[in-house]
């Protein structure tokens, strides 16, 4: 990330992968983490669902991390790793809607399923080209025949944040920590689809 950030002006957003992130999440939780426990997991879907809430949210629930940090691993972890990164991982100001490059890397599998041996001549690699070509407009064709916008059914009323977010303070021990009525309202239009939270 650093890396990218010194070869781009002021006026360039990066944004990172929401797969990306939660694989990272996943990863981190079986590593730090007893993979029953409940508690453990209530904290691991409250934290996949930081990129769609709004920074005075996730300050909220960081908040309530640094509460836990020195008992729970997975805490300090989110803390150390992500807790300062909100502009990063952050999906509500994508304004071209893409919060993954799952795309490009399923185009990688794709066109090497296609590539039967290694070093093709430049036209076999054309013929390759277009022939994943077709696969991907006939997926694309098929995708436009569905009404319901999946890139949409990420957003999540904060409704349903305060739930998590209080199964999570409940799970701890911790004080309620509740979301604002002024918070909720403000950033009300960022939620219209009644869909479930992201699942693992």
């Amino acid at each position: 990330m650093k890396s990218i950030k010194s070869k781009v002006n002021d006026e360039t957003t990066v944004t990172g992968c929401i797969f990306h992130y939660i694989a990272a999440l996943v990863k981190n939780f079986k590593k730090l983490c007893d993979e029953n426990d409940v508690c453990a997991k209530s904290l691991l879907k409250l934290l996949c669902a930081c990129p769609f809430v709004p920074i005075e949210v996730f300050e909220i629930i960081c908040k309530k991390l640094d509460a836990i940090k020195e008992i729970n691993d997975f805490a300090k972890y989110f803390l150390n790793t992500w807790g300062k990164k909100y502009d990063v991982i952050n999906k509500l100001k994508v304004s071209d809607m893409i919060f993954s490059n799952n795309g490009v890397e399923s185009f990688n599998k794709v066109l090497n399923s296609h590539i039967a041996f290694p070093h093709p001549t430049i036209y076999h690699m054309i013929y390759i080209l277009l022939k994943v070509d077709k696969v991907y407009f006939h997926r694309y064709a098929r995708q436009q025949n569905d009404n319901f916008d999946h890139k949409k059914s990420y957003f999540i009323p904060l409704t349903r944040i305060q739930q998590e977010l209080d199964v999570f303070t409940s799970n701890f021990g911790l004080e309620r920590a509740e979301i604002p009525s002024e918070i909720i309202k403000k950033h009300k239009n960022h939620f219209d689809l009644e869909r479930p939270i992201i699942e693992i």
